[in-house]
């Protein structure tokens, strides 16, 4: 019966290596980082104005609102 000789091998198996490093990653500018901060500051303070503007273009206007927080029908206390 014939069968396939492999060769011996010579030596020793070669040593893992570590993985390679990738390079520094570039620094951002402090604009990138603040900006979404500040376009959530920006969208919140339009908001609350939008709030602001509707609550005193209601009927009572902010006594209306001061009522339904503090007065004898509110809900939540």
């Amino acid at each position: 019966m014939n069968t396939v000789q492999m060769p011996v091998p010579t030596g020793r198996p070669a040593d893992p290596q570590p993985p390679a490093r990738r390079p520094q990653a570039e620094p951002e500018s402090a604009l990138m980082n603040a900006l979404p901060a500040l376009l959530g500051a920006v969208f919140g303070v339009v908001i609350l104005a939008g709030v602001g503007v509707m609550l005193v273009g209601q009927a009572g206007g902010l006594a209306a609102l001061g009522s339904a927080l503090i007065g004898a029908h509110s809900a939540w206390y």
